[in-house]
């Protein structure tokens, strides 16, 4: 079973990998909501 699933799994992957990318560079995300994420980030470095 995993000998069919393994290739179809790996190809939607890549798919998935490369129109992720594709639309990243196309539709860049505004960095508004950047200083929030650092925040949340550096809270979670500290929790660690």
């Amino acid at each position: 079973m995993w000998g069919l699933l393994r290739p179809t799994l790996g190809a939607a992957a890549v798919a998935a990998s490369v129109v992720g990318l594709a639309i990243l560079l196309l539709n860049p995300p505004s960095l508004s909501g950047a200083e929030d994420l650092l925040t949340l980030l550096a809270g979670a470095a500290a929790l660690v």
